[in-house]
């Protein structure tokens, strides 16, 4: 909108379109899931009080995951887990550096109930991406109620991932600008709620009845 702004299109010929997913579908199957999280988190053997950080979405480079599998190697604090969901060629890097680090838990693709699943048991999203136009990954993490640690690359950081407020934004391919947001909410539990919460809040009003009504 700004674009078509500064290029002289009346504002009276712009309407929005919102980028989402089905929020309040992803909310409450979340909160259906959040309220097993005990006993999800101890079939993947990980501990009740770690943070867990998630990633959801194809296992490319361009999805930063070599980037993320890096800082996280980094993040020299116990309590501590990484969630990886998803399939792609990066696959085989994703199952080694896991076997190495036992805080990585890798489960694969999974369908729209095991995202919400995954999302319900975790603490912090992060799409790291070094290249996404939009990233509807960052609706369905913050329909869930998580902050989002995004990189400046991912096209949704413009409008949904507001940093300090819905989560955090990061230098795309840092390892050193991600490895120190993960651990600033890592290392503050009171921060990555209060974040989820905003994030909830946020896109709350994001949903697809709000576009095809």
């Amino acid at each position: 909108k700004r674009l078509f702004l500064h290029y002289g299109v009346p504002e009276t010929k712009i309407r929005v379109a919102r980028m989402t997913v089905d929020v309040l579908r992803m909310s409450n199957l979340a909160a259906q899931f959040r309220k097993q999280r005990s006993r999800l988190r101890s079939e993947l053997k990980i501990a009740e009080d770690a943070c867990l950080f998630v990633f959801v979405g194809r296992l490319e480079s361009h999805k930063g995951i070599e980037v993320l599998l890096k800082a996280f190697a980094q993040l020299e604090m116990k309590a501590v887990s990484l969630l990886i969901v998803g399939d792609g060629t990066c696959r085989a890097l994703v199952e080694a550096t896991g076997e190495q680090d036992t805080r990585i838990r890798y489960v694969g693709r999974r369908d729209f109930n095991g995202v919400a699943e995954a999302f319900a048991i975790s603490d912090v999203a992060v799409v790291p991406s070094e290249f996404e136009p939009w990233g509807l990954v960052v609706n369905e993490a913050m329909a869930a109620g998580l902050p989002v640690i995004a990189s400046d690359r991912v096209g949704a950081v413009d409008d949904l991932v507001i940093d300090g407020e819905t989560g955090l934004v990061v230098d795309a391919g840092s390892i050193t600008s991600l490895q120190d947001a993960m651990h600033k909410l890592a290392g503050d539990g009171d921060l990555h709620l209060r974040l989820g919460r905003q994030s909830r809040e946020l896109i709350r009003n994001w949903d697809l009845s709000a576009e095809t009504g």
